[in-house]
């Protein structure tokens, strides 16, 4: 069939009157029976749908205890949201994720996000949890045939004030279906291409962020704060108390100070 196409029916100059299928040829068929129709005339090219550009901002969200923080990732969980049963990507499980109306900032993805995170998964990061870690990871391109989705991805480490079965109990929200899984078992899971390179990224900033943690002030928290007294001291640092400016949210100390406490 391939040398047939190659030298015998080529596109521009067909030697049918030589070609061994001609009696089986619908062109060929045509073109005899009408005129205005010739053998070059097929096949007929659809036309090509330009694709739209389409944004998203997903949030990896990865549950923590106070006893695993950032201490055995293996044991933390993430959660994956099912997408409805109709439309691109039917029925398969991701991580939460939200349509944005263009080009968005990261401040306006996180407005973006918290809505949804609230409304469908009861998870109102202001009340119900404490964020230990939230960081812009990555983004790349997603091509499918009739959209080019591009997404924004954050990592979203939270310690749930109540647990999470108190989670599950809150929920009374049934269009939403979603479920915890523990990190490895999600990397055994069937996902698709673009939720494993999201859950990737999240593994790179856990490398990232033990890297960072491994310096001196990593080596501080392992030896100089591991007596209770000395937690005592990194709690005083963490209040607002009037000789001790308080660290500044989510920054370097601010999370040195997280982390040794959880322990």
């Amino acid at each position: 069939k391939i040398s047939l196409g190659a030298t015998v029916c080529t596109p521009l100059n067909p030697s049918c009157s030589s070609c061994p299928a001609s009696e089986f040829c619908h062109a060929l068929s045509n073109a005899k029976h009408d005129s205005t129709v010739a053998v070059t005339d097929y096949p007929v090219k659809g036309v090509k749908v330009k694709q739209r550009c389409d944004f998203s901002a997903v949030c990896v969200v990865e549950l923590v205890g106070a006893e695993t923080l950032d201490k055995n990732q293996s044991s933390s969980k993430f959660i994956l949201v099912k997408r409805p049963e109709e439309g691109l990507l039917a029925g398969l499980w991701e991580f939460p994720s939200v349509l944005l109306d263009g080009e968005a900032v990261p401040l306006a993805r996180r407005e973006a996000m918290d809505p949804f995170l609230k409304k469908n998964l009861k998870i109102d990061i202001r009340k119900t949890c404490n964020i230990v870690l939230r960081e812009d990871i990555g983004e790349f391109v997603h091509i499918f045939s009739h959209i080019r989705l591009k997404l924004y991805v954050e990592l979203l480490v939270l310690q749930l004030k109540g647990g999470v079965d108190d989670l599950f109990k809150s929920l009374d929200n049934k269009a939403t279906t979603w479920k915890c899984i523990y990190s490895n078992a999600l990397s055994s899971m069937g996902l698709t291409t673009s939720v494993r390179k999201k859950f990737n990224l999240a593994g790179k900033q856990h490398i990232l962020a033990a890297n960072k943690f491994s310096t001196l002030e990593i080596a501080m928290c392992t030896t100089w704060f591991k007596t209770s007294s000395r937690k005592l001291f990194l709690l005083t640092m963490c209040q607002p108390k009037r000789e001790v400016e308080r660290p500044q949210e989510n920054s370097l100390e601010d999370q040195i100070c997280r982390l040794v406490l959880a322990y």
